[in-house]
């Protein structure tokens, strides 16, 4: 699996955000770059990414399934 900053470190560099790290600079890959580029802009802060992702399981609760477990050191139920 490649690392968001490697993917996205040439597009940091155009863009101006860089940094020197070893004495070399490299492209500073920021939050609001990787939410531009994986949501497309559809996220400004990772604060609005995170309550939206909230929402959508909220949103799912309807859709849950109860489960039950049986424990086999007690006796059944009568």
């Amino acid at each position: 699996v490649p690392y968001i900053s490697n993917q996205y470190e040439e597009d940091a560099k155009q863009q101006g955000q860089t940094i020197n790290l070893y004495g070399k600079e490299r492209g500073l890959v920021t939050d609001e770059l990787v939410l531009k580029k994986v949501f497309d802009g559809k996220y400004k802060t990772w604060a609005e990414f995170k309550t939206a992702m909230y929402q959508e399981r909220v949103d799912q609760f309807g859709n849950l399934k109860q489960v039950t477990f049986k424990d086999p050191t007690k006796p059944w139920p009568r």
